[in-house]
């Protein structure tokens, strides 16, 4: 009985060594690399708010040449026209409306 229970210890040891070599530090790192690639980083950008739109819950601004449609889905309120604000966003890559997560008014604003 002593040889079985020697087998088990081996294959024990063999099966417990596979499971943490497959764990090895190197792979959530690898993970990591992977999902800064992906589109749903959050993203911040500054410009003046050019349209809004209260009932579908966008709003449009002017940014670096180029307008920027984002949608929002738990604000209270959204920003007025002409307002700067800085926007911290994800895009979800389907080339709809980027996802505004806050939206804070510039220190612009206060000084006008």
């Amino acid at each position: 009985m002593s040889k079985t229970a020697g087998l088990i210890a081996s294959v024990l040891v063999i099966l417990l060594g596979t499971t943490v070599l497959a764990q090895a530090p190197g792979k959530p790192a690898e993970r990591k690399a992977t999902d800064k690639a992906s589109p749903m980083l959050a993203q911040r950008i500054t410009g003046k708010v050019t349209q809004v739109d209260q009932a579908g819950l966008t709003f449009t601004i002017a940014a670096k040449g180029k307008q920027k449609v984002f949608i929002v889905s738990n604000f209270r309120t959204l920003p007025r026209v002409g307002e700067m604000i800085d926007v911290e966003y994800t895009d979800p890559g389907t080339g709809g409306p980027l996802q505004a997560t806050t939206v804070k008014s510039t220190k612009s604003n206060t000084s006008e």
